[in-house]
């Protein structure tokens, strides 16, 4: 909870005041969120899955869980980190929605990037970019949407994962083969020298 939610919200208050108008903000979650919530009690579900939230809601909500996942998650094989990872979402949703004015805020589960015992080099970075791709593309002007979760494949997740359907991020067809012409495009337009020009503008802003 500590390294999910809080880090992201140290980040984005740290941040928030150097964003301009249209800005895109892209929260980083896992599929342990939505499976978490497919598990848990009615109640936890409405507090999590609250539309009219405000994040320092979501924020008190969340400690209240974790106190009471603590305690029960023995008897109801209910991981914290799936608790974080939920309360990251509906941080993310509650973010949008208080900031839908000017910025575009949305959360994704990428693929993980972990490599294997023994993978050669190549493989682990091709691993790596393909769980990059949906990031990158969230940060794109052609993404308008706001407060949404997309997948590993780029397509919207629901916050509850369905019966019957994995949200594990193995699940999903390889990116490389998934992507539409218009993800596609604007990767391409994400380019070394747009991110280099991006990170020059963070520096000088930070100085």
């Amino acid at each position: 909870m500590e390294g999910s939610l809080h880090g992201c919200r140290r980040v984005f208050e740290h941040f928030q005041p150097m964003l301009d108008h249209g800005a895109r903000v892209v929260v980083v979650s896992g599929s342990q969120g939505p499976e978490f919530l497919a598990k848990s009690d009615r109640s936890t579900q409405l507090q999590l899955l609250d539309q009219f939230s405000t994040p320092e809601q979501v924020l008190h909500t969340s400690a209240q869980l974790l106190t009471q996942t603590q305690t029960l998650s023995h008897k109801q094989h209910q991981s914290p980190v799936g608790l974080s990872r939920a309360c990251l979402n509906a941080y993310s949703a509650a973010l949008a929605r208080e900031f839908s004015a000017h910025l575009f805020v949305n959360a994704c589960m990428p693929p993980c990037p972990d490599s294997q015992l023994g993978e050669q080099p190549a493989c682990a970075i091709q691993r790596t970019e393909q769980a990059s791709m949906v990031p990158a593309w969230l940060s794109s002007p052609a993404v308008r949407a706001k407060g949404q979760l997309f997948g590993g494949d780029g397509e919207r997740r629901s916050l509850v994962a369905k019966r019957g359907r994995s949200h594990s991020p193995s699940a999903s067809p390889p990116m490389g083969n998934s992507l539409t012409a218009e993800q596609s495009y604007w990767l391409l337009q994400l380019g070394l020298a747009e991110y280099s020009e991006a990170m020059a503008q963070i520096g000088e802003r930070l100085t």
